[in-house]
């Protein structure tokens, strides 16, 4: 493609894999930062719907509505007694990473 003067190289598939990984990892930090009480009200609000959660699920080529459903699954289960909480901790969610 050319463009004001510019070859520019064609846009294939292998051309938005960077992206779509950072897509992914945008998404998979929310879902760690829900345990995460400085986090956590960020994280709900933009997984549970927000337009961003919506472009960053474009990109990544996911569903934006089964990944709303998985968060609001695993708030509730959050919102549950402690005792509750790592019995059926959500897989995402289970990876340790420090907030």
């Amino acid at each position: 493609m050319r463009r004001h003067g510019i070859s520019l190289p064609e846009r294939t598939a292998e051309f938005f894999v960077p992206y779509q990984r950072v897509a992914m990892r945008v998404i998979s930090q929310a879902f760690r930062d829900l345990e995460c009480p400085a986090e956590a009200a960020a994280a709900r609000a933009f997984l549970t719907g927000s337009p961003m959660l919506r472009h960053w699920s474009a990109v990544a080529a996911l569903d934006a509505t089964s990944i709303i459903e998985c968060a609001r699954l695993l708030i509730a289960q959050l919102d549950g007694p402690p005792a509750d909480r790592r019995a059926e901790a959500h897989p995402i969610a289970e990876r340790n990473t420090p907030c």
